[in-house]
C-alpha cells in the first residue's frame, strides 16, 4: 500500500506520522522524507498505532539501519530547526 503522511515528530531513531490508514506492526515500511533540501529514503517498522478522533491514525515508526548519509541528513535538519527556535 502506498500513501502520504504528515510528520508529527522526528528523531534520529524514528518518526511519528499522521496517516489516513493504520499500518500494522507486521509490515515493513519504506519512507521518502523531505528534510529541507534533502530527500531521505529510510526503512522502518511500525512500533505503535493509535486511532484519532478525526478518522486519522498516529503511527510511530522506528528506523531500521538508517545508514550514515540519511542519519546525517536527519541530524542536520534537527539542528537547523532547533537553531531557529
Amino acid at each position: 500500500k502506498q500513501g502520504m503522511g504528515r510528520t508529527l515528530n522526528l528523531s534520529e531513531s524514528g518518526i511519528l506520522l499522521e496517516t489516513h490508514f493504520p499500518i500494522s506492526s507486521e509490515h515493513h515500511v519504506i519512507l521518502s522524507i523531505g528534510l529541507g533540501d534533502d530527500l531521505v529514503d529510510l526503512q522502518g517498522r511500525p512500533v505503535h498505532v493509535r486511532a484519532m478522533d478525526q478518522g486519522t491514525y498516529e503511527v510511530g515508526i522506528e528506523f531500521v539501519d538508517p545508514g550514515d548519509a540519511p542519519l546525517g541528513a536527519i541530524r542536520r535538519f534537527l539542528q537547523s530547526i532547533s537553531s531557529e527556535e
